[in-house]
Parts: C-alpha cells; structure tokens; sequence
C-alpha cells in the first residue's frame, strides 16, 4: 500500500491578531522534510516566530496583495489544500529585537520582486513587527 503525501503547513499570527493557515511553499516542502528528517525532536522550533509573506486574497490575473505574518506553529497534514504562503521569510533573529540597520537588510528579502504596494505594505508590516518586538517585547 502506497503512502499518502504529507504536506507542512504554517499557523500564522497576524498585527491585528488573527490568525490563518497556510501551506508551506513547494520549494520550501523538500528541505522542511529534511530538516524534519535530521532533527526530529526540534523541527518545529526553526520557523517558530519568523517572519513570511504571505497573500491575504485569492491570485487575480497573477496579482494578490502580500502581507507579513508571524509564524506560531508548523504542523503536518496528508491535505494539499489552501493558500500558499510565499517562499520570503525571515527567522526570528533576523527581525526581533535586532537595530534597524540588520532589519533593513532583512526587508530587502522580503520585498523581493513585488509589486510597489506590496513592497509598501510589506516595509509597514516588518516595521510594525519590529517596533512591537523592540517596546512591548512581543
């Protein structure tokens, strides 16, 4: 009997304070699966409160608009179904409690080749996340 397919998926928080579901990138899928595979005890600390793009709206003609969400828990489902999060992250020693000068260099990555209005949405969320990290300790 064949196995079934496993897939990772990301719990999100939100700067409002909601939360979602997405699925890991397919080019994120195989190297979670070898980091699973090496470090079966701590896997799901590696992207625990890291930083990712992900689309709050349905693809239209190619086009979302992209926010920035916290990564809170990583889980496994035999379902490949959902929205996708996008392949730009950062890890939490990459954005929390670091000077702004290593999280400017942390949002050229997340910008990547966005839309404008995504790259501006996306520089007012890790700012956010950043002031919420440095002065309420979040």
């Amino acid at each position: 009997m064949a196995r079934e397919k496993r897939y990772i998926y990301i719990k999100v928080e939100f700067l409002n304070g909601t939360k979602g579901d997405y699925l890991l990138p397919r080019d994120l899928q195989s190297p979670m699966w070898y980091y699973i595979s090496h470090n079966k005890s701590d896997w799901r600390e590696l992207l625990s409160g890291a930083l990712i793009n992900v689309p709050i709206r349905p693809y239209v003609n190619h086009e979302t608009t992209i926010r920035v969400a916290k990564i809170d828990a990583q889980f496994i489902k035999t379902r490949n179904k959902g929205m996708r999060a996008r392949s730009q992250f950062i890890i939490r020693n990459n954005w929390y409690q670091v000077s702004l000068k290593q999280l400017i260099l942390s949002r050229r990555f997340l910008r990547h080749d966005f839309s404008l209005k995504n790259k501006f949405l996306i520089t007012i969320d890790l700012l956010r996340w950043w002031s919420r990290s440095k002065w309420k300790g979040k």
